[in-house]
């Protein structure tokens, strides 16, 4: 979860929309394929290699290319098949979008009106330009666009998979590969002013011929990264340049992501912005609402906020009722447009070169079906195009970190009629809640699964993490239950550490590769494989998640590890 959040703080996304929906002929030819299970890892993707200085291009691919081999050998070696790869369209167009509200420093609701409508133009022009790299396969002054790293990456996995020809040990698998796409929301679009205000200050576009222009681009992007990656693809006898990829994955985490600022804390821009009103992906429970009623009250206490007690009582405002806002509402069925449309593209393509790929929705935080529930409210297409609905299962229920009731033996209702901060604290963050997806995606009828009816699960992030003692947490000094270091690992004197290999044994005691199978888990990826090489350490962002170092040597015990790979085989062959 953490990579992606770090990786698209450099860039953002914009919408993208089409108007065309997919034929049925077209929908089932993916979803006819026999059923395949797939486990490995969700990994930092080709920019993820050495900080040092290479003398050529040449040089650069190569180390590329040889990380791609180790990450599919170690990947294989722990029996997966696997691995989930980020892309993102500005990572190939290599063009950080330098006026995106994250480098302007303020949220779109500070920027002035004129200020804006200049930025809009300058957009404008950056994506009819990026239109015709993606069409020409070039910029104008016939510069290529940034495929190589990507590709140099993909090759070190197929030469890896060329190795495995004379392989003595069957349970070995090739490694294919789950693109994500990856990118922020278009605030700049989204909250952009009314047209008649736009033409006041003499801009030269508007929202819809933003949207437009971006759906094309994004189209372009899809339908190339098929084009070049899909596993069997081939178009008027060309195949894929490197055919790698078995799925491609829908936008990351939009319902932590795809927000307006006002709704986020801890990656807003302006958090202090309606402190009690930040929605139920967040992690602070006492800034999740109770009710919708406004005007809470709020005061800020250790670094975050809560309701002020003012002996007044409200009653609670249930999750599937709750109204956050018309802005948010916005941002969601913007969200659920780029979701149906995106997907139909991807199938499309897919089709059209008879590749055997998937498309694998938008993965929400934790287990948020909330988020899914207003995806399908607000476009009801929403899911129609993908072959798997994709989560996060992340464990954390209350905030605790040392919570190791990874499946309760009795999981009271869906959690849809409780209060955000009640869902989020008892319901959507607990592992097994999965199991209230299955029972919706085990539904026949559209409006009872909203639209997720009869599609398998894929777990495409799942991982427990250290929590160590350093720049990132020194804070967290004094606080008790909130820090987790490896077994082997010395521990500061004065603070009080569980194992973190007892999280990953207490894990793997409760989640057996039946009960996957028992609730419709197609694909159970582990987040992450290997650790920064970019200057992270293990007490901050996503370092603490890995299971290698970066120099591949085992970070958990190696017991342990044995026990991950055991369940990968009995889920993956079983």
């Amino acid at each position: 979860m953490k990579f992606h959040i770090h990786l698209l703080g450099r860039f953002f996304l914009l919408l993208l929309c089409c108007s065309c929906q997919p034929r049925e002929s077209q929908l089932t030819q993916a979803r006819l394929q026999p059923p395949e299970r797939y486990v490995g890892f969700s990994v930092f993707g080709p920019d993820w290699i050495p900080e040092k200085d290479f003398a050529t291009r040449r040089e650069f691919l190569a180390e590329v290319e040889k990380q791609g081999f180790l990450v599919a050998q170690h990947a294989s070696q722990l029996y997966g098949n696997l691995v989930r790869v980020p892309l993102t369209i500005w990572g190939i167009l290599y063009h950080p979008v330098a006026w995106h509200p994250l480098v302007v420093g303020k949220p779109v609701y500070l920027i002035d009106e004129e200020t804006l409508c200049e930025r809009l133009n300058s957009l404008q022009g950056f994506l009819d330009e990026s239109i015709f790299a993606f069409e020409n396969g070039q910029y104008r002054d016939g510069q290529p666009l940034k495929w190589d790293m990507v590709d140099a990456f993909f090759a070190g996995i197929q030469r890896y998979n060329s190795s495995l020809n004379a392989a003595t040990d069957k349970r070995y698998r090739p490694i294919v590969v789950d693109v994500l796409v990856v990118d922020l929301p278009p605030a700049l679009i989204l909250e952009a002013p009314p047209l008649r205000i736009m033409q006041y200050w003499g801009a030269q576009t508007s929202e819809q011929r933003l949207w437009e222009t971006y759906q094309r681009l994004h189209i372009r992007f899809i339908e190339q990264i098929i084009a070049r990656y899909g596993l069997g693809y081939s178009f008027h006898g060309i195949p894929a340049h490197v055919p790698i990829a078995r799925a491609i994955e829908m936008l990351n985490e939009p319902d932590y992501l795809w927000l307006p600022d006002e709704a986020q804390f801890e990656k807003a821009i302006a958090p202090d912005a309606y402190p009690c009103d930040k929605y139920l992906s967040q992690l602070h429970l006492t800034q999740i609402p109770e009710n919708d009623l406004p005007s809470k009250g709020c005061e800020r206490q250790f670094g975050y906020y809560r309701e002020q007690e003012l002996g007044v009582s409200a009653p609670p405002t249930a999750v599937r009722d709750f109204r956050w806002g018309k802005k948010f509402d916005k941002y969601v069925a913007a969200f659920a447009e780029l979701h149906a449309h995106a997907s139909t593209a991807a199938l499309e393509a897919i089709t059209q070169g008879g590749a055997h790929m998937l498309v694998v929705s938008s993965a929400v935080t934790h287990v948020n079906i909330d988020w899914f529930m207003r995806m399908f409210r607000a476009n009801p297409q929403t899911f129609h195009a993908v072959d798997a609905i994709a989560i996060h299962p992340y464990h954390w229920p209350e905030h605790d970190i040392y919570n190791l009731d990874f499946v309760s033996p009795v999981l009271q209702g869906n959690g849809l009629g409780v209060s955000p901060r009640e869902y989020a604290s008892h319901y959507c963050k607990r592992f097994d809640y999965l199991q209230r997806l299955a029972d919706l995606v085990k539904q026949s009828g559209r409006i009872a699964s909203y639209g997720m009816g009869k599609k398998p699960i894929w777990i495409t992030e799942f991982g427990l993490q250290t929590k160590k003692l350093g720049k990132f947490n020194d804070a967290l000094r004094n606080h008790a239950r909130m820090f987790v270091y490896e077994r082997a690992a010395p521990i500061p004197e004065g603070v009080k550490a569980m194992a973190w290999e007892d999280r990953w044994e207490a894990f793997l005691s409760q989640v057996s590769a039946d009960y996957l199978r028992k609730n419709r888990v197609e694909s159970f990826l582990i987040y992450t494989l290997r650790e920064s090489t970019q200057g992270q350490t293990n007490d901050d962002d996503h370092s603490n998640y890995a299971l290698y170092r970066a120099d591949w040597s085992c970070r958990l015990a190696p017991q342990t590890l044995q026990r991950i790979a055991e369940l990968f085989l009995q889920f993956r062959d079983g």
